[in-house]
């Protein structure tokens, strides 16, 4: 089937960037990274805390109560360092580009298109 009607070339262009517009994105770039340099600095808290954790533990080992809640400190600090690391990399996600071409995300492919950033 052929189609019969012509699209010209130059209807296909994209609007102009307005000041508003890029102040727009301006606003929403500084957003995420002051976000992405949060979660870092929260990162790094936790694994300073999880190493205080550790070498309270191995310092103290040799009393057996204060050693049960040290090992259970460790523990929770290791958790929250793998919590840390995990929203961290949510953050740089979105800091990434869409995987999917152009051609892949209109109308005529089936696929599911991928979320924003994230690795297939």
């Amino acid at each position: 089937m052929k189609l019969k009607h012509n699209v010209p070339a130059r209807a296909f262009r994209s609007d102009p960037i307005t000041p508003e517009y890029q102040a727009e994105v301006d606003r929403s770039t500084n957003k995420l990274m002051l976000d992405y340099e949060r979660a870092q600095r929260r990162l790094r808290s936790a694994e300073e805390r999880l190493e205080r954790a550790e070498a309270k533990t191995a310092a103290r080992a040799a009393k057996k109560k204060e050693a049960a809640a040290r090992e259970h400190e460790a523990r929770v600090a290791a958790e929250l360092v793998e919590l840390r690391r995990e929203e961290l990399q949510r953050i740089e996600a979105l800091m990434k580009s869409a995987p999917a071409s152009a051609q892949h995300r209109g109308t005529r492919s089936f696929r599911p298109i991928p979320a924003p950033g994230r690795q297939v």
